[in-house]
C-alpha cells in the first residue's frame, strides 16, 4: 500500500489517501496502447497547441494540471478527444520542459467528476 498526497487547490490544504494499485504489464501496456491511438487520432494542430499551451503553464504558473494546460489552448480549436492531452504532457516530460511534483489534485472539469489529476510544474 502506498499514501497518496492530495492538496485541495482553494485552501492548499493537504491530505493523503492510503490506496493499492496493482501495476501489471498488462495494464501498463493497455495504457500505453490507448495514449498512442488517441495521439494518433488527434487533430495536429490542437496537439501543437496542447504543446504550446504547457509551455505558456509552466511558465506562468507555479505549478498546474493538465485542466490548467487546457484554458491555455483557444476555444476555437478542439480534437474529437481530449485525453490526447496525456501524451503531449508526456512528450513536454520527455523534452525536459515540465517534471511531476508528485501531488495529485482533483480536476475541476465537470465532465471527469474530481478525478485526481497529476500535478506537474516547469523543469
Amino acid at each position: 500500500m502506498k499514501l497518496y498526497p492530495i492538496v485541495d487547490k482553494n485552501t492548499m490544504q493537504g491530505t493523503f489517501f492510503l490506496g493499492v494499485y496493482e501495476e501489471s504489464e498488462a495494464s501498463d501496456a493497455a495504457k500505453k496502447e490507448g495514449m498512442e491511438r488517441v495521439a494518433v487520432h488527434a487533430n495536429p494542430l490542437w496537439m501543437d497547441l496542447a504543446y504550446n499551451a504547457i509551455r505558456i503553464a509552466a511558465e506562468s504558473l507555479e505549478d498546474f494540471t493538465s485542466d490548467d494546460v487546457m484554458d491555455f489552448i483557444p476555444e476555437e480549436y478542439d480534437t474529437h478527444e481530449r485525453r490526447a492531452l496525456g501524451p503531449v504532457m508526456l512528450k513536454a516530460a520527455r523534452n525536459g520542459l515540465i517534471v511531476k511534483t508528485g501531488m495529485v489534485r482533483n480536476s475541476k472539469r465537470r465532465s471527469l467528476h474530481a478525478s485526481p489529476r497529476q500535478v506537474w510544474r516547469k523543469a
